[in-house]
Order: C-alpha cells, then structure tokens, then sequence
C-alpha cells in the first residue's frame, strides 16, 4: 500500500531536519512518496529532492496558506494512503510509517500517533515519561475559541485508543475515504481561513460522521511548538490573526451547521464526558444559539 506524506511549509528552519527524520524512519521503498509543499518562494537551501528520491517537491508561487498547501498536497498524492505532518517533528527510528498503516485497521480511522515534545538541541524528543496521547477542544468561553488542548482522562491499557480530537501536526488516513469525509480543506476568509482550525474540520467531520479518531500509543514522534522562542523571534513568523476564524468555527459546530453529518456536537461530548473546561449544565453548550 503505498503512502503519500504531505508536508506544507512556510519558513521552516528545521524542515531538512524532518526530512532526514522520517527518512530514516521507514522501511517502505518505493511504496512511499514525501510531497515537500513549499508554501511561497522562501526557501533558499540545497535542493530537497537530492536528500532523498522520494522526496517531490512543489513550490508554490506565493503565500496561500496552510490550508491551502495541504490541498496541494491532496490534489497530486498518488498513495492509497495519506499523511500530514509539520515541517518540525522526528519520528520513531524503528519502522514509524508502517507502523500508522497498520494501525489503520478501519478505513473510517483517522489516526494520530503518541506525542512528545521535541527538543531541538539534540534534535530528540524530552522527557519520554509524558507522552500525549488525548486533546480535547476547551468550551468556547469569553473568547469564543474551541482552542486544542492535551489531557490525561482515566488511563486505558489498549494500545489504540479513541481521542476527542487530535493536535494536527500529525495524521494518517485512507486516502479516498478521506476525500469522502473531509475532502479539500474550507479556506475561505469568512470561514477556518488559510490557516485555523484544521484539527477541527478534520476531527468532527470523521467523528459526526460516524468514523473515528485513534491515537497508536504503540509509536510515537515528537513535535515542536511554533510557540518555542525560535519561531517568535523569526521575523518570517506569521502576523495575521485568525482569532475570527477559530470564533467562526466554534459558531459553526455547535450549531450543528455542517451538511452531512450524522451525530450532532453534543453526541461526541456525551461519549468522551466528562470534557475539561465543558460545564455540566448542557443548556449552557448553547452558547452560540442566541
């Protein structure tokens, strides 16, 4: 089964870093393809592809957007299989990509691996003793965001285990039931935009539509926070505020306004209760239908 690895990218200092780390990270030959999305004309390095052949890369003639480099992504990935990934993360060494394929034991699974904290000094992950294997999106409070979040709800032994939600730097999905669910990413400017909320169009749509998402604490790959003073001190950063479109989203799914699905909102919180930041008295989940 081959695997197509979408990796959008904007002024990424550590992207030949991930290169190399997933690289090293699979077994798959020939049955792999890693579609390196350069998201505008920034990148000024060595040529990508001669890390590896597998390596393709399309650089875009301008700015677009995460969204939109993803569907870049989507629009030429020849793999039965798909995979998202940020241009900032290391992965297993012992066989990371066929290991999501086999956790892909229902076509109607979006899967996410165990995560960690990726220390760039050293380029290895933290402290192995706190892996994140659950978020949960907070209740649209003051700031009417549904923001992403990692939680330690009561410990399950399996080794595929369901999460509310993912954190998105990571994922893997059969590719056509993919288009099915999600298809193309929505980056309208007066809805997720170019770049928020990807976790949550992607999430909801494979839970309220009677799929799921499952994390493989049976691998794992670590991640760095664009958060890390390395990325607010980049002066390529990004400066736009998206804060109206995580508010939109919010708005949109508690209202139950997404075509297509079968559960409602509130069927997913009733199934992972109790939710962090969620009250118990439901007639406050309302909060967006006055």
């Amino acid at each position: 089964m081959k695997l197509s690895v979408i990796i959008p990218a904007y002024h990424e200092p550590y992207l030949v870093n991930t290169l190399k780390a997933l690289i090293a990270a699979t077994r798959l030959g020939s049955d792999l393809e890693i579609l390196v999305v350069l998201d505008g004309p920034w990148y000024t390095g060595d040529d990508l592809s001669k890390i590896d052949p597998r390596i393709k890369v399309i650089q875009l003639d301008e700015n677009i957007g995460m969204r939109g480099a993803i569907n870049t992504g989507l629009s030429v990935a020849q793999g039965e299989c798909i995979m998202k990934v940020d241009a900032h993360c290391v992965f297993e060494l012992e066989s990371f990509t066929e290991r999501m394929l086999d956790g892909l034991q229902d076509e109607n699974w979006l899967v996410v691996p165990r995560q960690y904290a990726l220390n760039v000094d050293g380029w290895q992950i933290g402290r192995i003793k706190n892996p994140r294997d659950y978020h949960f999106f907070k209740f649209p409070g003051p700031d009417g965001i549904m923001s992403i979040h990692p939680y330690k709800p009561e410990q399950i032994p399996e080794l595929i285990v369901d999460t509310l939600i993912m954190q998105g730097s990571c994922w893997c999905a059969v590719k056509e039931v993919f288009m099915r669910k999600v298809g193309k990413l929505d980056d309208r400017e007066d809805t997720y935009g170019s770049f928020a909320a990807e976790q949550l169009e992607i999430g909801l749509k494979y839970w309220l539509s009677g799929g799921a998402i499952k994390t493989l604490k049976g691998t794992w790959y670590g991640h760095l926070k664009k958060q890390s003073v390395r990325y607010r001190a980049d002066p390529f950063a990004r400066k736009k505020d998206f804060r109206h479109n995580w508010y939109w989203s919010a708005k949109h799914w508690l209202r139950n306004e997404e075509p297509g699905m079968i559960y409602p909102l509130s069927w997913l919180l009733e199934k992972f209760w109790p939710v962090p930041t969620w009250p118990e008295d439901r007639r406050l989940w309302e909060v967006f239908n006055e």
